[in-house]
C-alpha cells in the first residue's frame, strides 16, 4: 500500500465541464448530475443517496 499523502486528488471543478471529482479518494473523477451537485465534495455513496431520494427510485444498472 501507498501513504495516503501520494494519492491525495486535488478536486476540480469546471464550470463549463460536467466532469467533478467526488470527496473520495479512491474514485476518479464521474460524471455527477447538476440536481446533487451542491453536495459536490461528498462521498459518492452520499451523492447516489440524494439522486436516489429527488429520483424516489433505486439506482438500476444501465443508469
Amino acid at each position: 500500500m501507498c501513504p495516503d499523502n501520494t494519492h491525495a486528488k486535488k478536486q476540480f471543478i469546471f464550470p463549463a465541464d460536467d466532469i467533478h471529482y467526488p470527496g473520495q479518494a479512491n474514485h476518479d473523477a464521474c460524471y455527477i448530475p447538476e440536481c446533487v451537485r451542491q453536495h459536490n465534495g461528498e462521498p459518492l455513496y452520499i451523492l447516489v443517496a440524494h439522486w436516489c431520494l429527488q429520483q424516489q427510485d433505486w439506482v438500476q444498472r444501465s443508469q
